[in-house]
């Protein structure tokens, strides 16, 4: 059409989104697919990150993962596995389980956990449950008395951590720690030979369960020969 003629009409002009939908080849999310390639994959053509997991359709799809399993999400920088959420809250619940502390390959899983987690509240709630200490706290109180060939222990089990499984009686010789005797934890009372624990200089307690052994206690009170070991005596070894 003449431009100079004033009775001319221009055509519409067409942008270029507008032929590649009429192909069908739209982005309506512009995530780097198009609608047809979302239908045929089964993703959401007007989501960019269908799984939520963070990373766009195209991103996974370029990436070699899954854009419809949000536990597959891979890496930006190219599929590195230590960056899987998946992966890694796999691999931090099994060693917190396991009461492993995380070293080496485990500090680099443990730390892309907290990491991926620490932006969320349920993210800051596992980060808690993996932290917990399940370990017992100090047993309290304890309390040594001889009487004739016999030693008698009492004291008060944790008020704090994981419930005990065991109780472990350390005695320190020339300023060194060392396990002596274990308890069972279903009595806070116990009798043994004097001679079992005679030459320590001082005697201290710990409750222990799966998970590991918790903190020592105060040094034992030592009561007077004969005494009840449950009735409180100032001063201590």
């Amino acid at each position: 059409m003449d431009p100079d003629d004033p009775g001319s009409v221009s055509p519409p002009t067409t942008t270029e989104g507008q032929v590649d939908a009429a192909l069908g080849g739209g982005d309506t999310d512009g995530d780097g697919l198009t609608d047809e390639e979302e239908a045929e994959r089964g993703t959401d053509p007007d989501n960019p990150d269908t799984d939520g997991d963070g990373l766009t359709d195209g991103q996974e799809v370029a990436n070699g993962t899954d854009p419809l399993d949000p536990d597959d999400p891979g890496s930006s920088e190219g599929g590195n596995f230590l960056s899987s959420p998946g992966v890694l809250a796999t691999a931090a619940g099994i060693a917190a389980a396991a009461g492993l502390g995380l070293t080496g390959l485990g500090s680099r899983i443990g730390a892309g956990l907290v990491r991926f987690l620490g932006g969320t509240g349920f993210g800051l709630f596992l980060i808690g449950l993996f932290r917990r200490d399940k370990r017992p706290g100090p047993p309290i109180d304890l309390v040594i008395s001889f009487d004739g060939p016999l030693a008698h222990l009492a004291w008060s089990a944790p008020t704090s951590g994981g419930p005990p499984e065991k109780y472990i009686l350390e005695g320190r010789t020339d300023g060194n720690w060392g396990e002596q005797l274990d308890f069972d934890a279903e009595n806070n009372r116990a009798a043994v030979p004097a001679a079992e624990i005679e030459g320590a200089e001082t005697w201290r307690l710990r409750a222990a369960n799966d998970h590991g052994i918790g903190k020592p206690s105060e040094e034992a009170r030592v009561a007077p020969m004969g005494a009840d070991p449950e009735e409180p005596r100032e001063g201590s070894v």
